[in-house]
């Protein structure tokens, strides 16, 4: 017990003792790597993922959100909720395989008896992945909230709510009855 006391002791000693520029370092490396990690998701190939492959890159997004925060930047940490939500929502179209999906649905008439049948299909695969849309918007929703600090920035605030209304659509077109 006393080792552990110590070694926390320790750790936060160090912590509480970087300067501003240590922890903006830190902030570029962490932010950075979540970066990289988000284009890595959007180039997988579907086959190679699985519910939990964003887990990682949000617990990343995260801490880059934490250190955001120590810096006293909260535009920055409401980008890293909506960073977060979007990787969740890579996923879930990857696993979905949203774009092709779509483009089938689109392609048939909507009085068409196989258009229906696809789209209740797609819903039962959607419903699968359901939990990725709901961690989504529970980040997006946290952006929104936070809003404040980002919408002098159109370009962030129109992702922001883009990637929330399409979570609340897809969590929407799950509970439709065609």
């Amino acid at each position: 017990m006393k080792r552990t006391t110590m070694a926390l002791v320790m750790v936060f000693g160090f912590v509480g003792s970087l300067s501003a520029n240590d922890i903006w370092e830190h902030y570029r490396v962490i932010s950075d790597n979540a970066k990289s990690g988000l284009r890595a998701l959007e180039s997988a190939s579907p086959e190679s993922l699985s519910i939990t492959s964003a887990d990682a890159l949000v617990k990343q997004y995260e801490e880059v959100g934490n250190t955001a925060r120590q810096l006293g930047r909260e535009d920055l940490y409401v980008w890293t909720l909506n960073n977060a939500g979007y990787a969740r929502i890579v996923l879930f179209k990857k696993l979905v395989r949203y774009d092709f999906a779509n483009a089938a649905i689109n392609s048939l008439s909507p009085k068409n008896k196989e258009r229906t049948v696809l789209v209740k299909a797609l819903q039962i695969e959607y419903i699968k992945y359901k939990s990725l849309l709901e961690e989504a918007l529970d980040l997006l929703t946290k952006a929104v909230q936070d809003g404040q600090y980002v919408e002098n920035n159109t370009r962030q605030w129109d992702r922001i709510v883009s990637n929330r209304e399409f979570a609340v659509h897809s969590l929407g077109f799950m509970e439709e009855k065609f």
